[in-house]
Formats: structure tokens, C-alpha cells, sequence
């Protein structure tokens, strides 16, 4: 799965989340163990509260024998587990491969050792190792906003370069009334966000689209100066 020499990453000067102590990041996981409609699963949920999403993944799995998924951020060990059942929910008989990505190990190495069937990989979002147009489905569940503005170009960059034509983008973007960085009480990391529609306009530019009626809003946990967009966005 080697990548093209095409559209080089941007050298950065922070890659990923903000630095953690130890315990901050023992903080971290321990949320997500505690908070089961915070991972993936639960995200899912919000996703299929819009029949536009259900008809989207519907029609676009039933027409697939096989897909390539990417989650990229993998907060909890079962994310790969949970995306598996919730495709498998639209297309019973469907393949899937999932590769699942992030910069902290500490999820990835418990999926490996509850024996998840995934691909786990340690690397940062802008920068991964794989071909041009290889994913089918993306997910990426309040990626951008556990990285500091500098990085969100290149980061939705890469999404569009390793997404197939016609791709699914599962997103969770939280966002505000203007750019807002906090510390999250409840998951001990730094939260970066952006106006409604500069967190949009990011995917927008690329190249990404938004159907129509595919938002559903939620409120972040630490209060209502966050709020949540889990949508689709499909890549042109």
C-alpha cells in the first residue's frame, strides 16, 4: 500500500493531539471505557438518525461485494468492531476491511490484544502510507477537533487523497461560534474548533460535498458552547 509521490504532506510543526502527561492520557482511554455511547458506537447512532444518511449507505453498499474502510482516530479499542456492525447493518453479505489509525497506541494495542480483526496503524492522519483513491468508507469522529488548527488543511488534504470517487466520509465535527480552544474536563485533551462554516469549507475546498439533510446535531459533553455535526460527506 505505497502512496504516491503526488501531493507530498506539508511539514508541520505539531502532528497530532497536544502533549499528554501519563495520566492525562490514562484519562483519556479510561473516558471512552466508561462511556460506551461516546465511541463509535455511539456515534453511529447520531449518524442513523437521519434516513438521508440510512438511504446513502444503503444504496451505496448494496452495490459492494467489498469495501476498504479507514477510521482515522481510534480512541477506544472496539471502534473497529463497531463500524464493522454498523455496515454490516445496511449489507449483511458485504466484505470489509478495516484499517484503523492514530498517533496514540494505547487503543490500537488493546484491539490487537482482544484479537479485533482490523489493520492497526500508528502514524498521523496527513501522513499515511497509502495508494491515491483507496477507501471506500472514512470515518473520522471529532478528529480534527483533537488537532490544533494548523494541522486541519492537511489532515482533510489526506482524507480526499486516499478516498475513492464517491467515498463515504463519516465525520463528527464539533464546532462553535468562533474559533474556541478549551480544555475537555471529561477527556483530558486539548479541544480545537472552528465556526460552523469554516469546519465545513475545509472539506468544501478540497473537493468534498454535503447532501443535503445528512446533519445531525448534538451538544458536546462539557457544554453548549460545542456543538456536534455528525454528517456525511461524499468526495467529487
Amino acid at each position: 500500500m505505497k502512496k504516491s509521490s503526488e501531493n507530498k504532506p506539508e511539514k508541520l510543526k505539531k502532528i497530532g493531539p497536544d502533549a499528554m502527561t501519563p495520566s492525562q492520557r490514562k484519562s483519556f482511554f479510561a473516558f471512552y471505557k466508561r462511556n460506551e455511547s461516546r465511541r463509535l458506537f455511539g456515534f453511529f447512532k447520531d449518524v442513523a438518525r437521519s434516513s438521508v444518511n440510512n438511504t446513502l449507505l444503503s444504496k451505496y453498499l448494496q452495490k459492494h461485494k467489498d469495501v476498504k474502510c479507514l477510521v482515522a482516530g481510534c480512541s477506544h479499542w472496539a471502534n473497529p468492531l463497531d463500524l464493522n456492525k454498523f455496515l454490516r447493518g445496511f449489507n449483511k453479505e458485504i466484505n470489509i476491511n478495516i484499517v484503523a489509525l492514530d498517533v496514540l497506541p494505547e487503543a490500537l494495542i488493546e484491539a490487537i490484544k482482544h484479537k479485533v480483526l482490523f489493520t492497526p496503524l500508528l502514524t498521523p492522519a496527513q501522513n499515511t502510507p497509502f495508494l491515491d483513491c483507496y477507501f471506500d468508507i472514512v470515518v473520522a469522529d471529532g478528529l480534527l477537533n483533537c488537532c490544533s488548527f494548523e494541522q486541519h488543511n492537511s489532515i482533510v488534504k489526506e482524507l480526499y487523497r486516499v478516498a475513492k470517487k464517491d467515498a463515504m466520509i463519516i465525520l463528527g465535527l464539533g464546532y462553535s461560534k468562533k474559533r474556541l480552544v478549551l480544555k475537555s474536563k471529561e477527556r483530558s485533551m486539548t479541544v480545537y474548533c472552528r465556526p460552523f462554516s469554516s469546519i465545513r469549507g475545509l472539506f468544501l475546498r478540497r473537493g468534498f460535498y454535503f447532501p443535503k439533510n445528512s446533519s445531525v446535531g448534538t451538544i458536546f459533553g462539557d457544554g453548549k458552547e460545542i456543538k456536534i455535526d455528525n454528517c456525511i460527506a461524499i468526495k467529487r
